[in-house]
C-alpha cells in the first residue's frame, strides 16, 4: 500500500543526502577539506573524517563475501573537480610518493618536508578511493561492490553487467572522467549506493521507518510537519549542523517538488492606503514624482546601493560513516 508515495518519499531522501554531499559544491571529487595546523594535507586522498578509504571493510552482512577492490600502491589517478573556496586545495591524487600540503595562502604545494594529515599519513600510496559521484561513493568496499554488481567484475562472472568494460577497482576515476558516460555514472552509481547501503542496511531498518512515516502521513498530509523520518535518517547518515541543516530543507523542497506537501505561499503585502495619510487634511497623498525634464538618472539611484560580494567558504565535511 501506499508505494507511489513511498517511492516518492525515498526519492526525496535521496536527492536530499545527494545535495548535501556534492550537488551543492558542483563537485564530482571528493573536495579536500579537513585542515591540519590551517594546512591542507595532500594525504587526505587517503582519508578524511577519521576514515581510512583503503581500510574500509566491508561490513553490514557483508564480510567475508570479497567485495573488496585490492590495493595497489602504484595506481596513480588525478582527480577532475575541486572546491571553489578561496584558496581551496586543487583536486585530490594518489600515487607512490610521499606528499606534503597545499599552501592556501601562497596558492602552491609544498612536499618538502613530508606533512601528514590527521591520520599520520605522508603519503598518498594506495589512495585512490576518495569519494566520487552524487553520492560520494568512497572505499574499497564500496568500490568493490560496484564493481561485483555494476562492471567487469560481474561480466567475467558471466552475470549480468551494465558497464562490463569498466573495472571500478582498477579505473575508479570513470565515474568522473568517462568521456561519454560520465554524468550517467555519477547518479547510477550513487543510486545504486543507496539502494545497496541504505535501504539494505539490516541495522538502521530504514524501509520500515520510511514505510512507518509515510503509511501515518498519507492522509494527513502531514510529511513536513512530521519530522520523525529525517530525524532517523540525519543520525544514520551523520554530518556536521550545517550538513543536517541542508539535508532536510532540500528534503522538504523535495516532498513539494513531488506533490505530497502543499508549496509555502508567502502572501504579498497588502498596500496601505494610510501609509500616506497627511494628518492635517486627513486625505492619502500622492507619492511625489521626478520631473523627467528635471534629467534624473535612474542610474544613479542603481548605482546607490553598492552591496559587497559574498563569499560562500564551504568547510566540505564528510557525511555519514557507511561503507
Amino acid at each position: 500500500p501506499n508505494s507511489l508515495q513511498l517511492g516518492l518519499v525515498n526519492l526525496a531522501a535521496f536527492v536530499a543526502h545527494g545535495v548535501t554531499q556534492a550537488i551543492k559544491y558542483d563537485s564530482c571529487d571528493e573536495n579536500n577539506y579537513e585542515m591540519v595546523d590551517f594546512r591542507y594535507p595532500i594525504s587526505n586522498a587517503c582519508g578524511q573524517n577519521g576514515r581510512s578509504y583503503q581500510d574500509d571493510m566491508c561490513t553490514g552482512g557483508d564480510e567475508g563475501e570479497g567485495y573488496e577492490c585490492e590495493v595497489d600502491s602504484s595506481m596513480e589517478m588525478y582527480g577532475v573537480t575541486h572546491a571553489r573556496w578561496i584558496g581551496a586545495p586543487p583536486p585530490l591524487y594518489c600515487g607512490d610518493k610521499s606528499t606534503g600540503y597545499w599552501d592556501h595562502f601562497k596558492g602552491l604545494e609544498i612536499n618538502d618536508p613530508p606533512f601528514a594529515n590527521l591520520a599520520g599519513r605522508v603519503d598518498v600510496r594506495g589512495c585512490c578511493w576518495w569519494g566520487r559521484g552524487v553520492m560520494q561513493v568512497r572505499g574499497v568496499c564500496a568500490y568493490g561492490k560496484l564493481n561485483f554488481y555494476l562492471g567487469k567484475r560481474a561480466a567475467e562472472s558471466r552475470r549480468p553487467s551494465i558497464y562490463p568494460d569498466i573495472d571500478f577497482c582498477r579505473n575508479p576515476s570513470a565515474i568522473c572522467t568517462d568521456p561519454e558516460r560520465g554524468p550517467e555514472l555519477r547518479w547510477l552509481t550513487g543510486m545504486f549506493y543507496w539502494a545497496h547501503t541504505i535501504q539494505r542496511n539490516r541495522y538502521n531498518d530504514y524501509l520500515t521507518i520510511l514505510q512507518q512515516y509515510v503509511d501515518t502521513n498519507v492522509v494527513s498530509g502531514n510529511f513536513k510537519e512530521d519530522t520523525s523520518f529525517m530525524d532517523t535518517l540525519n543520525e544514520i547518515l551523520g554530518g556536521s549542523p550545517d550538513d543536517i541543516s541542508n539535508r532536510t530543507s532540500t528534503f522538504e523542497i523535495a516532498l513539494e517538488v513531488f506533490g505530497l506537501v502543499d508549496p509555502e505561499i508567502t502572501a504579498e503585502p497588502e498596500n496601505d492606503l494610510n501609509a500616506n495619510v497627511d494628518p492635517n487634511k486627513g486625505t492619502a497623498s500622492s507619492t511625489p514624482k521626478a520631473d523627467v525634464n528635471e534629467g534624473v538618472n535612474a542610474a544613479d539611484n542603481l548605482n546607490a546601493t553598492n552591496l559587497p560580494p559574498s563569499v560562500n567558504v564551504t568547510d566540505g565535511t564528510e557525511i555519514g560513516n557507511i561503507n
